[in-house]
């Protein structure tokens, strides 16, 4: 391949900016592909979080009214708004992270990044907490009275 030819080819690589063109040498590329991987991880999480929250914001509300408790739908839609929000908020986290990791690997570097990975942790135990409480308060808890409405019994 001549120089001339090299330069042309560089030229319409740079045009095209979905795919950029990454020499294969062994180690760059195994860690691009590494990185697009734990990427999909973080989707994959974030997809999780978000289904649950949409099936508890809808589900629990069904069964709550059934046993005549229909003061939990307020805190299952709570729950199910909160693990979607978490589950948003890890697909940005994600995103930023794969982009960050991807210049940082591209120029031969990498440092290790704590604060962001600490920030969902707790976030996920947060959303964890409360999804226990709804749980534990549709078990065991009886209804509770609603004022102004006259029992048929």
């Amino acid at each position: 391949m001549s120089i001339e030819n090299s330069k042309s080819l560089s030229k319409k690589s740079r045009k095209n900016v979905i795919i950029n063109d990454v020499p294969n040498d062994g180690s760059l590329a195994r860690d691009l592909l590494a990185n697009e991987r734990t990427f999909l991880a973080w989707v994959r999480t974030a997809l999780s979080s978000i289904a649950l929250g949409a099936a508890l914001a809808r589900i629990i509300p069904v069964f709550a009214t059934q046993d005549g408790n229909p003061n939990i739908t307020r805190l299952a839609e709570a729950a199910g708004l909160l693990l979607v929000i978490l589950g948003l908020l890890i697909i940005v986290y994600g995103f930023w992270r794969y982009r960050l990791l991807d210049h940082r690997i591209r120029n031969g570097k990498f440092t290790l990044e704590f604060w962001g990975g600490l920030v969902i942790i707790v976030l996920s135990l947060v959303a964890g907490v409360l999804v226990l409480a709804l749980v534990v308060l549709t078990l065991y808890l009886p209804p509770i009275p609603q004022i102004g409405v006259v029992d048929p019994t």
